[in-house]
């Protein structure tokens, strides 16, 4: 009987600001793909669509373990743009766009596991050597497009198994799926790649 009142108590003295971030909490961790902040905004309808942001940038950064563990076994890495669609260049060096690195652990027989990315500043080998070295455990198989560059930034730390689309008439997605589908996520509000970190 005194944990009851115990809790009760406890939720009795909790004011609604604290009962909204608790569920909010729930819906983040209960949804399976995850919550964005404009669906929480809508549905539960905390305050302004700027403080439910707030809010769920806090639990995700807090979701974070600052010892995680370095991506592991097969590993697809690849890099891309990510930024909204405007007139101009395309690709490589095109304005108001940022390159992020992503790799992504292959679960067998299929799925995918955890996903590290980061925003680096060109594709060139010592960068992505250097995001290799922070987020994959030496030994790993690295699989890659026919970028240029990962031969040399693999190095003899990894195991590396080039796949190369250009010219082949496949799709990217094809042979390298997992690393292209993060991406694209981010776009949608989805957490999934948060989870993993």
């Amino acid at each position: 009987m005194r944990a009851n009142s115990i809790c009760g108590a406890l939720v009795g003295s909790l004011t609604a600001r604290s009962m909204s971030g608790f569920a909010a909490a729930w819906c983040m961790t209960s949804a399976k793909n995850g919550v964005s902040a404009k669906t929480l905004h809508r549905l539960r309808g905390f305050g302004s669509y700027q403080s439910t942001w707030t809010m769920l940038h806090r639990f995700r950064t807090a979701m974070v373990r600052p010892d995680r563990d370095r991506l592991a076994g097969d590993v697809e890495v690849d890099e891309t743009l990510v930024g909204g669609t405007k007139a101009g260049k395309r690709g490589r060096g095109a304005s108001g766009k940022v390159l992020v690195a992503v790799a992504v652990e292959l679960l067998s027989p299929k799925g995918f596991g955890r996903c590290r990315l980061r925003a680096i500043s060109d594709a060139e080998a010592p960068t992505l050597r250097s995001f290799l070295l922070d987020h994959v455990e030496p030994g790993s198989v690295v699989i890659t497009d026919g970028w240029v560059p990962y031969p040399s930034a693999v190095g003899n730390e990894y195991v590396h198994k080039p796949l190369p689309i250009a010219g082949s008439g496949v799709k990217a997605h094809v042979p390298v799926p997992g690393a292209p589908a993060w991406p694209a996520s981010l776009s949608g509000g989805c957490s999934a790649p948060i989870k993993g970190l």
